[in-house]
């Protein structure tokens, strides 16, 4: 892009809650009743799976953030991580953790979605920057419905071909190969050169896979997205592997690609290069902006990263001209004015939600 857009969005979990998506709070219940509901014995594997990691609590007393937050402190800090047994006991629970998350955000988009969303895009001055703190697949899934020309804003060597038919179980690195995709629509628009829209994904997608040895990323059309390194069913599912000789290598026949997303937990890592990418470019582009437009996401004090950007973005913008908060808590209002400069405090204003920004162009 030549230029950087002036209109930005910065979406958070209440805005996909606006097309039934669950909030933090939600995720266990709804994603863990629709895995049990397709998987019966998933239930009695991962209760198994989380007595041996953590004796005597009940995971049905803890919410998602609790339950993922314990997990990635046993594999960070806590566990021993050179046996393979354990190394092997902590990943499978917390694949299927992240599995229950895939499941609580895969929702299909109805009329009245695509009505909603309609109105919104519509009334946008175009090119629009657009930051999601979200790993749901809502709004790609809107673009390729209506054709919208969009892109992810990340480098078109990580596209990857379509997934071929489950006998062929080699992969070759997108780097090596054309990106032609065999039959995919979304290859029409997410690497598109001039995109209306550039959808910065702060915490990953679902449709992101990396190899954790060697960080190759690899970019999925979005029929292929979902959850990787299921570890009860479906049993068919092998994976990606990366064609490094060094990464070839199998543990326990878990595979090599994991989903590169940063679920809602305590302890989020951002070492990945490509992620820390978008975290730069994200800041440069608030920098430029003229509107921010703020939808469904707090900048909670817990939210350090996120909000440490907004500081130091708004500091460095001279041509700032309004901040529109959409979101019916009124304390959001409060977080935002402490982390921008005081000049800016004047032009922010707070709408309670989509529906109320029925005229003029945002």
């Amino acid at each position: 892009m030549s230029h950087y857009p002036k209109t930005m969005l910065i979406l958070g979990a209440g805005f996909s809650k606006n097309f039934r998506l669950p909030l933090t709070s939600e995720i266990l219940t709804k994603g863990y009743n629709k895995v049990v509901s397709e998987y019966p014995n998933f239930q009695i594997m991962f209760l198994i799976e989380w007595l041996r990691l953590i004796g005597g609590r009940p995971f049905e007393t803890m919410n998602y953030e609790e339950m993922l937050s314990r997990v990635d402190l046993e594999i960070t800090y806590i566990s021993d991580y050179s046996d393979k047994k354990v190394k092997y006991s902590l990943w499978k629970l917390r694949d299927s953790i992240i599995q229950v998350l895939w499941e609580a955000l895969n929702e299909n988009l109805n009329q009245d979605d695509i009505a909603q969303l309609d109105r919104f895009f519509t009334r946008l001055s175009k090119p629009v920057g657009i930051i999601s703190f979200n790993q749901d697949l809502l709004i790609e899934t809107y673009f390729e419905r209506r054709k919208i020309i969009w892109s992810y804003g990340i480098p078109v060597s990580n596209f990857t071909l379509p997934r071929p038919e489950k006998s062929e179980v080699q992969f070759l690195r997108s780097k090596k190969q054309n990106n032609n995709a065999r039959v995919s629509p979304t290859f029409n628009y997410y690497h598109a050169k001039n995109p209306a829209y550039i959808l910065l994904k702060m915490h990953g997608s679902f449709n992101w896979q990396f190899c954790p040895n060697c960080h190759d990323v690899q970019i999925l059309p979005l029929v292929e997205s979902g959850a990787v390194g299921r570890p009860y069913k479906p049993i068919g599912d092998i994976g990606r592997l990366c064609a490094k000789p060094s990464c070839m290598e199998k543990i326990h026949s878990q595979s090599a690609y994991s989903n590169l997303i940063v679920p809602p937990t305590v302890y989020k890592n951002f070492d990945n290069p490509l992620l820390r990418n978008i975290w730069e470019k994200a800041k440069r582009y608030i920098t430029k902006a003229k509107s921010i437009y703020i939808i469904g996401y707090s900048f909670s004090s817990v939210d350090v990263l996120a909000n440490w950007m907004l500081f130091e973005s708004t500091l460095e913008n001279n041509c700032l001209k309004e901040i529109v908060i959409i979101d019916p808590d009124e304390n959001v209002k409060n977080n935002i004015e402490r982390l921008i400069p005081k000049k800016y405090h004047p032009i922010i204003k707070r709408e309670n939600s989509l529906e109320e920004l029925r005229t003029g162009n945002l």
